[in-house]
């Protein structure tokens, strides 16, 4: 199981246990009287309180596996150059490079590499045309990188974080475990991949 996949777990985990708080919690309204209804209901707050704090700490475990897997992904190899790198000793048409940038997306040595080409070869067009940060044939943002790999990580526990807090019991602006709001960042976040 990948990192999303298990920050999407916690989530699922606590929206459960919540779900479960709010039925209580309507439960003893109901059924208390008001005196004897606040604390129970708090006994119910700080039991989810537990559950919330188990699922960012599971968010954030799953983060640094994320973080660590982009580490690793991310060092150079020499066995992960292939033949495809001789063809950078020549002029590569930009739709090429493209399609080598497609093959080797999860090669972080060739990569590199490519990265390394197409940024020589946009700077040498850059001077050629009176220093035009314009010029430059080959799209460089499209290439996998070391950083990009751990930022994802990053933005992706934190956005499960944010997610989570929007599954409050108290609504509000944006959050509250009926809000369209918070089940729209919910559903987008249950749609991310690995």
């Amino acid at each position: 199981m990948g990192y999303v996949e298990k920050m999407k777990g916690a989530i699922n985990d606590y929206l459960k246990e919540a779900r479960i708080a709010q039925r209580d919690i309507a439960m003893i309204e109901k059924n208390y009287k008001p005196e004897y209804a606040k604390k129970v209901k708090g006994e119910v707050v700080e039991r989810l309180q537990g559950h919330y704090n188990a699922a960012v700490s599971k968010i954030r475990q799953a983060q640094a596996e994320g973080e660590r897997a982009a580490e690793a992904w991310g060092k150079l190899d020499g066995a992960q150059i292939t033949k495809d790198a001789e063809l950078l000793k020549f002029k590569i048409a930009p739709k090429d490079f493209d399609n080598l940038v497609e093959r080797y997306r999860d090669n972080y040595t060739m990569s590199n590499l490519l990265y390394q080409y197409g940024e020589q070869k946009n700077k040498e067009a850059q001077e050629k045309a009176g220093g035009s940060v314009f010029a430059g044939d080959y799209n460089l943002s499209n290439i996998e990188t070391l950083e990009a790999h751990i930022h994802h990580a990053t933005a992706t526990g934190n956005t499960a974080v944010d997610v989570l807090d929007r599954l409050s019991l108290e609504p509000g602006y944006m959050r509250g475990l009926d809000s369209p709001m918070a089940k729209a960042a919910y559903d987008g976040f249950m749609g991310l991949d690995d």
